[in-house]
């Protein structure tokens, strides 16, 4: 017997408001009945099936507790029955079943199939007028059936190339403002209305990125935490919480992971059908405004702009600073081209990412000290060469991004920052001496350069921040030389270890990028006399002679690139390594220089 239920669901108690079954016995005879919220009967269904052997397709489940009554009517007879659950929710598949298989997106020769046969009831195009606007429009739907069928339904028997062209420009912009695209905007409601409010805030935040634009986890987060949409909650940090909320609106469908690495995701990327709607609700609540620098978007003298995004890729330089009704934006996103020489005084200001404006240079910033409540801070420009000593003044700064500069060294007014909790920067960046060790509120600091000795040492000032839990080093010793360049490289590895044992590093990333990798590093001595709190030690690339004695680890080759990975292990609290997760990575490069004298492993 096979039944089919394919659900709605809007619930009131815990009961789907319509389920339709079509229960087919083994003489093919097959008896549909539309059950309503009033009839609906567990006991009707149990009793249909109790002695059967059935299969059971429950289509579109939202919510586990909608899961947990039907499967009251879904008897274990015994008689190697099964059931199919389809859902957008990792959640509700985790409660259905261990066994989960992700739909991936369809491929762009069914999609083709599918686009054509809808559109113009054939699998294959002969309207070669239409040139690659089909395929564009395919690319854009992402292998989403639902955006295939709703574009294709809007061009059905449309020869006009003027009007492919027209739908084409529409996607990401206006469909879903569309009249021919009202179902899929209304899926797309039911989906968006079904998440808690916190996470459509962040949701709706994403608006403020083009398209096809990864999204990097880590600063998303910041900028999150930066507007106040996140709040600590006991003892998880708001990082750690915003990192849910990132893996939550994942788990429900609504952001596409990138770059995944031992289940986790460093990025995402909003398809565009999704980015289309929630442009069009951020836009309906005044969340987010969008311009591209060439013209004003403001309907009124009452329109008050909270969060500007200007992507300006005209060529020329836009003027929109001066604008009175930018007095209480809170946050400015900048893609392209710049938009005017300088920053004016802000009050409301709390995010300034300037990470994606080419040509910005260092005199733009000049007045960077007027931003008085600037929380978050990237910068993203070869053009600018140093950090103004002003900067210092910024005391509610929270996060600095100057990665991807021409930056070489840090000003000194930097320990200033008293709530400067993460900072980026490129490795080959400097830091006047002293500065590290007065930085105490730093919690993470990526990436920190070590390419002599005197830098290897100023690694004891990371040992005066109590507050700092993620710590990512990059070694370069290809400037040392001889028998003095093996004496610093190992005075080097001797700080390094110290680390374990002298703050409160929860995660500590080392990379070796020296081209011949001609200074073995020896772990012998990275053995705490006490319990570290160290979480995971990431060794990357690095010329590995001697490991810690770490009795009871079990030793696992993961193919030709990686060497070796420790697997992780809890043992008794007197062990100082209890805690700890350990990644010692080596590629092939590391192997063709290891010298006969010194065994890697």
């Amino acid at each position: 017997m096979s039944l089919f239920i394919t659900t709605r669901i809007s619930i009131f108690g815990f009961l789907p408001s319509c389920i339709n079954l079509a229960i087919v016995d083994v003489t093919n005879v097959v008896m549909y009945t539309i059950l309503t919220l009033q009839n609906f009967s567990t006991d009707y269904i149990f009793v249909k099936i109790l002695c059967c052997r059935y299969i059971v397709i429950i289509d579109d489940v939202w919510d586990t507790k909608d899961w947990e009554f039907i499967k009251l009517a879904l008897p274990n007879n015994d008689h190697g029955s099964r059931i199919i659950s389809t859902t957008r929710s990792i959640a509700v598949a985790k409660c259905c079943s261990s066994q989960i298989y992700e739909i991936e997106p369809l491929s762009f020769d069914d999609s083709k199939r599918l686009f054509f046969k809808r559109a113009f009831g054939s699998e294959t195009s002969c309207y070669h007028h239409l040139e690659d606007v089909p395929d564009r429009i395919l690319r854009k739907c992402g292998g989403l059936p639902l955006a295939i069928v709703t574009v294709s339904s809007m061009l059905t028997n449309e020869l006009a190339k003027a009007e492919w062209d027209r739908v084409l420009r529409a996607i990401g912009s206006a469909l879903a403002k569309n009249p021919g695209a009202e179902k899929m905007t209304t899926i797309l409601s039911m989906s968006y209305f079904d998440i808690p409010r916190h996470l459509r805030t962040c949701l709706l935040y994403l608006s403020v990125f083009p398209e096809d634009f990864e999204i990097e986890k880590q600063p998303l987060i910041h900028r999150w935490i930066a507007e106040g949409f996140i709040h600590e909650e006991g003892e998880r940090t708001k990082y750690e919480i915003g990192e849910g909320y990132f893996n939550d609106i994942i788990n429900r469908s609504m952001i596409q992971p990138v770059d995944v690495e031992y289940g986790q995701a460093k990025a995402c990327r909003v398809h565009d059908i999704i980015l289309d709607y929630i442009k069009c609700k951020a836009a309906e609540e005044n969340f987010v405004t969008l311009s591209n620098g060439a013209e004003h978007v403001y309907t009124s003298s009452d329109y008050k702009v909270r969060r500007l995004c200007v992507s300006n890729h005209t060529g020329e330089n836009v003027t929109i600073w001066e604008d009175p009704m930018l007095s209480h934006v809170r946050s400015v996103t900048i893609f392209g081209q710049l938009v005017k020489t300088s920053l004016l005084p802000s009050t409301a200001l709390r995010v300034l990412d300037l990470g994606g404006c080419r040509g910005i240079q260092n005199h733009h910033l000049a007045s960077i000290d007027t931003l008085f409540h600037l929380k978050y801070l990237r910068l993203s420009s070869d053009s600018i060469t140093k950090v103004p000593e002003k900067i210092g003044e910024l005391q509610y700064l929270q996060t600095l991004d100057v990665r991807d500069t021409s930056i070489e060294e840090l000003p000194s007014t930097i320990t200033k920052l008293h709530r400067l909790s993460h900072l980026y920067a490129d490795w080959h960046i400097r830091f006047p001496d002293g500065v590290i060790g007065q930085m105490h509120s730093l919690e993470e600091m990526r990436k920190y350069g070590v390419k002599s000795y005197e830098q290897g040492k100023s690694l004891q000032e990371f040992n005066k921040l109590t507050k700092l839990r993620t710590l990512k080093i990059k070694l370069d010793f290809d400037s040392l030389d001889g028998s003095e360049g093996l004496r610093q490289a190992q005075g080097c590895h001797i700080y390094l270890g110290t680390l374990l044992s002298s703050c409160n590093l929860y995660n500590l990333y080392i990379t070796d990028s020296s081209s011949y990798n001609e200074y073995p590093m020896s772990l012998d001595s990275w053995h705490p006399t006490a319990p570290c709190s160290l979480q995971k030690l990431c060794l990357k690339e690095c010329f590995i002679c001697k490991v810690p004695n770490l009795d009871g680890i079990a030793w696992e080759s993961h193919g030709a690139k990686t060497a070796l990975y420790p697997l992780f292990e809890t043992r008794g609290c007197g062990d100082p390594w209890s805690n700890t997760q350990f990644t010692f990575s080596r590629t092939n490069n590391c192997r063709r220089h290891q010298r006969k004298d010194h065994r890697p492993w």
